[in-house]
């Protein structure tokens, strides 16, 4: 029986794959040692009938050179280590800051429309955009094999050329003829969406190695996947603009239920991607939804007009979300959580604490998934919190005081024209003290999250070291891997560029 046989039709590993792939042995115990092996690649999935082509695509060629930079080796682990996590968060924020604070925009009292607004017009908007469709089209093939998110270029350069020209056309058009509307930045935002889903759509499915029912299956659910990732975006709009209207005594306050909001968008997210290899489930529903919210947070910190207990409220609601994972490991709360889900379903059910099948997405009663998909969650929710923070304090300080300044909200000046609601020219007083105090929170708070965090993994390790043993193979293989890094690299790129985006004055998204 050959590779392509062996899994079920739905996508995921059957228990048998599991048994024969993965050695996962477990001695319970405080003072118990864990082995675990894997002998596969955990991004590696196979289709029946659904690969007869054997085809070998390869990583896009700057992937694989940013892949090959990021795993270099030397004699010293730490140093391996502490070289693929400094790699992976500063590029990132490199990016966004040559991009959008390097590149010379223009100014906005310019004599000449055109040369105000052409860089924006026809690079900075449209490329952010393009970007944002290429890393959209990399995640749905991702969902159709997660072991090869990356494909000939030539397969959906179409899509990525329409979007450009649509871009250009319908709202550089606009903006270099009238003023830019309000919300110019929502229709940038859906038209990625549409021209990527449409483009996606009408491509042949066999550029794909999969057949016609398979790849309608994923794509409908994939449409799902960003209806509700639509919706959170106005979320978060909302949240930002709601930042800036309302007193600095309740600001804090939008963050704690932003955090809770976000906690039910990554269940719903989960739940969508069932059908989905898990790894990839996992990026979708953790770190793609927690980045894009870290990053808002972090953009939302000028808002700020009562420093103290503004940056206090914020802070507490952070720790509170990371000593949350501490609470979803301990027994009593998952007998809470079967008890209540009982209640509420009409089905009574007891805590399963053996280790049936190592692919539960936790949604069942089985223990130790559910132990395994939130660490999972919170190894994601570091790797965010990290990337987030190192965004923050690379790039704002370019957007501050470089070429661009005054096409962000980051230094004092006038503004011509503003948000969603405002059109009336005010003075944006960002002040230097302010400045300051927002950069000294960032790195107080990443400092001071180590702690939780050290809290739960001592925990993890003290009494549940298998979960932990098996959640550190599975991510240091998949972070070893060319088309996983790469996959995981574009999604941090990409949510930088939209958070910047979205404060740039032309696309009167909201302007502190």
């Amino acid at each position: 029986m050959n590779s392509s046989e062996e899994a079920n039709n739905n996508g995921d590993v059957s228990m048998q794959e599991a048994s024969e792939h993965l050695t996962h042995v477990r001695n319970s115990g405080r003072n118990g040692s864990t082995t675990v092996q894997l002998v596969r690649d955990p991004t590696i999935v196979h289709y029946r009938g659904e690969d007869g082509n054997h085809s070998n695509k390869r990583v896009n060629q700057p992937t694989q050179f940013v892949a090959h930079l990021a795993r270099i080796q030397t004699k010293f682990w730490w140093l391996n280590w502490g070289w693929l996590v400094l790699y992976s968060y500063f590029i990132p924020a490199a990016f966004g800051a040559i991009w959008f604070g390097v590149i010379p925009i223009g100014r906005t009292d310019d004599s000449s429309r055109f040369k105000e607004i052409a860089v924006w017009a026809f690079l900075i908007n449209p490329g952010t955009y393009v970007f944002f469709s290429f890393m959209i089209t990399n995640i749905f093939m991702a969902c159709l094999d997660s072991n090869r998110p990356w494909r000939p270029f030539k397969y959906y350069a179409p899509i990525l050329v329409v979007n450009y020209i649509l871009q250009v056309g319908i709202l550089g058009t606009i903006s270099m003829l009238w003023e830019p509307f309000p919300a110019l930045g929502l229709a940038a935002i859906f038209i990625s969406i549409g021209t990527t889903l449409g483009g996606l759509k009408m491509l042949p499915h066999n550029h794909f190695d999969c057949n016609k029912e398979r790849f309608d299956r994923i794509y409908w659910q994939f449409v799902k996947i960003m209806a509700t990732f639509a919706i959170f975006w106005f979320i978060l709009l909302g949240y930002i603009i709601a930042n800036g209207e309302i007193t600095s005594s309740f600001q804090g306050l939008l963050t704690a239920a932003l955090a809770f909001i976000t906690f039910i968008f990554k269940k719903i997210l989960l739940a969508q991607t069932d059908t989905y290899p898990i790894e990839i489930a996992m990026v979708i529903s953790g770190l793609w939804l927690e980045n894009v919210v870290d990053i808002f947070i972090a953009l939302a910190y000028p808002t700020a007009t009562q420093l103290g207990i503004t940056f206090l409220t914020i802070w507490l609601t952070r720790v509170a979300e990371d000593v949350a994972f501490l609470g979803f490991q301990l027994d009593m709360w998952f007998r809470f959580r079967v008890w209540i889900k009982g209640v509420l379903t009409g089905k009574r059910g007891v805590a399963i604490e053996e280790d049936l099948d190592l692919n539960d997405r936790g949604h069942s009663n089985q223990h130790p998934g559910y132990r395994r998909r939130q660490m999972r969650f919170l190894v994601w929710k570091l790797a965010s919190r990290m990337s987030s923070t190192v965004f923050y304090l690379a790039v704002i300080p370019v957007l501050r005081y470089g070429v661009n300044r005054e096409f962000y909200p980051y230094t004092y000046q006038e503004i011509r024209y503003v948000d969603v609601f405002n059109d009336d020219v005010f003075e944006n007083d960002f002040t230097l003290r302010a400045f300051k105090a927002s950069m000294s929170f960032a790195i107080f708070s990443l400092l001071t999250f180590i702690v939780p965090w050290g809290i739960i993994f001592f925990w993890m390790r003290r009494y549940h070291r298998d979960i932990l043993e098996y959640i550190k193979v599975t991510h240091s293989q998949a972070f070893l891997s060319e088309a996983y890094f790469g996959f995981v690299l574009t999604i941090l790129i990409a949510n930088v560029l939209l958070g910047v985006s979205a404060v740039q004055i032309y696309n009167r998204l909201y302007f502190f």
